[in-house]
């Protein structure tokens, strides 16, 4: 959708956010999910999302921010911008650059993380890593039926991968070729995992 200002902002599937702009400053709270933006120049009023605990403030850029379970992703594509979460000083966020933050301040830059950010836009979810319980919030904004973690324990194996959105029983299908894993399908619309 274009913004008031020109700026174009993109949302991922079940993703949510509240568009606030003033005579200083264009706000943008993203809530849920992901959302992919596109600045348009106003030299005279920053361009700031804000999601959890951070602020992303920049003049120009395209980047993408995700609302993961424990944490937030900011991945930028072109341009700058600069990242401030809790107390920390900004750091800033170049082209090509993605870093993290959460409850415990901001990560380190992530490798390829632009890309992977980047990959819903494409029909793909990519996972590098990824503890279960992220994997499976990012495939439940997909998946028709509600897909859930039997065992606590589930939730800590990591998966390696990319699946295709727009067969989400494919996508679920592959994580769990890739895991010790098997579903039980109780009533329609709920998939539950447990261990093998």
């Amino acid at each position: 959708m274009a913004l008031d200002d020109g700026s174009v902002l993109t949302l991922d599937a079940d993703s949510a956010v509240a568009v606030a702009f003033t005579a200083g400053e264009r706000r943008v709270r993203l809530t849920e999910g992901r959302a992919h933006f596109v600045t348009a120049p106003d030299p005279g009023r920053p361009f700031v999302v804000t999601c959890a605990d951070g602020r992303i403030a920049t003049a120009d850029a395209s980047f993408v921010v995700h609302r993961c379970l424990d944490s937030v992703v900011v991945a930028v594509e072109s341009g700058t911008a600069s990242l401030t979460t809790g107390t920390e000083p900004p750091l800033p966020v170049a082209a090509g650059q993605s870093r993290s933050y959460g409850p415990d301040g901001p990560g380190p830059l992530l490798s390829q993380g632009v890309a992977v950010e980047n990959a819903w836009r494409h029909g793909r979810l990519v996972f590098q890593g990824q503890p279960l319980d992220a994997v499976i919030a990012d495939l439940n904004r997909y998946h028709p039926a509600r897909i859930v973690l039997w065992d606590r324990p589930l939730a800590g194996l990591r998966f390696d991968g990319s699946v295709d959105i727009s067969r989400p029983d494919a996508a679920l299908n592959a994580i769990l070729r890739t895991l010790p894993l098997r579903t039980l399908r109780p009533v329609p619309g709920l998939v539950i995992i447990r261990s093998i």
